[in-house]
């Protein structure tokens, strides 16, 4: 498919209707019964192994199991920390604190099967459950409990950070690159992701490119392999670089973004680093699209094998975009990373579209969808390694399994975007295929909101085994395309 053909589709498919895009899509997501079943059965024996290498290696691993979102405790606490630190004064706070953990017996919730750091916690919020009530009482009771308040706010908040560690490494990228230097972490690549919002004003635009400049001048003396795509790479969010990235302002940010664009790109390709320009909603994706295909027909960047893109899944036109951006690399001589992403803007997305009032939605909406869309995205890549290089993030067991069953033998693939307990406790299944971990790093005030988010989608696809396609959603002329759930 050329590049003319598949720009024209993109535009076609950006709301398309399911019944459409699963045309498409489901012949290239098929499996045979015995595929499933071999995946099936790799997942289980991958989720027992992981789960046993992070109970010895991460003892927060037992907090997430016990407190988990399906419980009354999990959802309290996520919504008390997530919320914690953005609580200008510390009266307002602390009743915050006193409505989440005042109701709840912690201390029955505790179990001879629990980790260790888990039963702490357990009578650690037992023991605060009891101050609070004391709060509330005469006397003695209450004074103790009000001299104890400013103390129970910093163990939350030492709690907080605490957990917020597992998945934000640092809060600079010096302190990033010290931590992924680790002897537990030197066989594995790294991609380092500077987390935050896009820029909302000029001077916050400003001080963002500051810091991807910044970083890219560290990153350049851990550049030491030959291949781009095995030295450290540094993720892009484009909208960071300017508050009005949008796709009616497309011949500003070809004259104000894109030369800011091109001078990262130029120091990245000179100090032998690769960058990843990161996914933006999907009424940006065409501005992206434009950018990208400028930047890389500069006569700097052709042949250049550094350059790599987001491409979310749960978008209807990520099938498609696979097309496109094949079409690029071949037309420039050059091969481009695709990081293979399930989706990081669902609710705006959704809320978006009903406000203008739209008769479809650019992405999928149910979660049985993108497994799909993502599967079939996979099969796509792995067919164009000859000008694209596949890079597959995700959390979900079946999915790399069923990624692997794919590619078979040729391991000319990249598994990405994990952290880095993540990827030792699950390296022993795919100790032939490159790891790239994912070390992000942050402020402290833009670091908790984040990690709560990231933990949900942990936690909530933690221990899943099989994809749960809905076929009541797919019309019966398809439904033989469909694997079988087991």
């Amino acid at each position: 498919m050329g590049l003319f053909q598949s720009e024209a589709l993109l535009n076609n498919y950006y709301r398309a209707s399911v019944s459409d895009v699963l045309e498409y899509l489901l012949p290239a997501c098929h499996f045979t019964d015995e595929e499933l079943q071999e995946i099936a059965r790799k997942t289980d024996a991958l989720i027992s192994q992981a789960r046993q290498s992070m109970k010895l290696e991460n003892p927060f691993y037992g907090m997430m199991v016990k407190y988990n979102l399906l419980t009354e405790e999990g959802v309290r606490l996520m919504t008390l920390l997530e919320a914690l630190l953005r609580i200008p004064d510390r009266h307002t706070a602390l009743l915050l604190i006193k409505e989440k953990i005042k109701g709840v017996r912690w201390k029955q919730s505790i179990n001879k099967g629990n980790m260790w750091l888990a039963k702490l916690s357990g009578h650690g919020l037992s023991f605060l459950e009891k101050i609070l009530h004391a709060h509330d009482k005469k006397g003695l009771k209450k004074i103790f409990a009000r001299g104890s308040m400013p103390l129970v706010y910093i163990v939350l908040e030492q709690m907080m950070d605490k957990f917020s560690n597992q998945f934000v490494m640092a809060e600079t990228i010096k302190g990033a690159i010290k931590k992924s230097k680790t002897s537990s972490n030197k066989k594995y690549y790294f991609s380092y992701d500077m987390l935050g919002e896009a820029a909302r004003t000029l001077p916050m635009a400003q001080s963002y490119y500051q810091a991807y400049d910044h970083a890219l001048d560290a990153l350049i003396s851990q550049a030491r392999r030959e291949s781009s795509f095995e030295n450290p790479g540094i993720s892009i969010k484009l909208s960071a670089l300017h508050p009005r990235y949008e796709y009616t302002k497309i011949p500003l940010m070809q004259e104000v973004l894109y030369p800011k664009l091109f001078q990262l790109a130029k120091k990245a390709k000179e100090g032998g680093l690769n960058i990843t320009i990161d996914a933006e909603e999907a009424d940006r994706l065409t501005l992206s699209l434009a950018l990208i295909e400028r930047l890389l027909s500069e006569k700097e960047f052709r042949g250049w094998n550094g350059f790599g893109m987001a491409l979310q899944a749960y978008q209807k036109r990520a099938f498609i975009l696979i097309e496109w951006l094949a079409a690029l690399a071949e037309k420039n001589n050059q091969r481009i990373a695709v990081r293979l992403v399930k989706g990081a803007y669902w609710d705006s997305e959704i809320k978006q579209s009903q406000q203008g009032g739209y008769e479809d939605y650019p992405v999928f909406t149910r979660k049985s969808l993108t497994d799909i869309s993502y599967l079939a995205c996979a099969r796509l890549l792995l067919s164009k390694r000859g000008v694209l290089y596949p890079q597959f993030a995700t959390h979900n067991g079946y999915t790399v399994m069923a990624i692997l069953q794919i590619c078979g033998e040729q391991k000319a693939l990249n598994f990405n975007g994990f952290m880095a307990w993540e990827a030792r406790s699950m390296s022993f299944f795919w100790h032939r295929t490159p790891v790239r971990c994912l070390v992000a790093f942050t402020r402290r005030l833009v670091r908790i909101p984040i990690f709560f988010r990231t933990l949900c989608g942990v936690c909530s696809k933690m221990g899943r085994i099989v994809l749960s396609f809905l076929r009541c959603l797919i019309p019966k002329h398809l439904l033989q395309h469909l694997p079988k759930v087991h």
